[in-house]
């Protein structure tokens, strides 16, 4: 009787097998159903941010234009603070017709007290005792609407105007196109420095944050 040596598997080890093609398939959809629902969820978390940045954009430009029709007079500027919105002596305005800034960083100066004024008559909702460079409310990408003020920053036209910080360059480039004209150095949305435009003031910078004048 002849005697017959097993010769050894060649493969995977006794008992293992690699994927079939039917489990490789359903292993990648499994996989691109997880990146598309992540990819899905990041896009609703970015509309709702932008969404939210407009909506404070726009009930603070409401607010702005409320309060004048009402005090005739420009928060901020407002020199019967005191007496008509039950604030401190110390919060009026000159009440010379302009909000002196851009910059917000006193407590007395009239681009911050811009926004206890407005929080005081009950347009925006905020304690308006906050004042000084902590006045603004921030925004959800980290900077803050940082003060109102009147001048020629920006878009190079003298006017009322919010000056916003810290906004992400795809974001302020969203937001010009959405509500203005898509040029970085003119119009509603643009640029804080004006001269820091790319090709002629028409193109945003590629870098950022940058900060965004928005013409009220």
């Amino acid at each position: 009787m002849r005697n017959y040596t097993a010769k050894p598997r060649s493969g995977p080890a006794y008992g293992q097998r690699g994927f079939s093609l039917v489990e490789a398939a359903v292993v990648l959809v499994v996989i691109g159903i997880i990146l598309g629902a992540v990819l899905q969820g990041r896009s609703l978390i970015e509309s709702a941010e932008f969404r939210s940045f407009t909506r404070d954009l726009r009930e603070a430009r409401g607010a702005f234009h409320n309060f004048r029709d009402r005090y005739d007079a420009l928060p901020g500027d407002f020199a019967e603070a005191d007496e008509r919105l039950g604030l401190d002596g110390s919060d009026n305005g000159d009440g010379n017709g302009v909000i002196a800034g851009p910059d917000c960083n006193d407590a007395t100066d009239e681009s911050c007290l811009a926004w206890q004024h407005l929080r005081a008559a009950g347009m925006l909702e905020g304690n308006p005792t906050t004042d000084g460079e902590d006045a603004g409310p921030s925004h959800p990408y980290g900077g803050a609407l940082r003060s109102f003020f009147t001048g020629d920053e920006g878009n190079d036209v003298f006017g009322h105007k919010i000056l916003i910080t810290d906004v992400p360059v795809d974001v302020a480039q969203r937001l010009d196109d959405t509500e203005d004209n898509e040029l970085c150095d003119r119009g509603r949305v643009s640029l804080d420095p004006r001269g820091d435009c790319e090709n002629d003031g028409e193109d945003w910078p590629d870098d950022g944050p940058v900060d965004v004048v928005y013409a009220l």
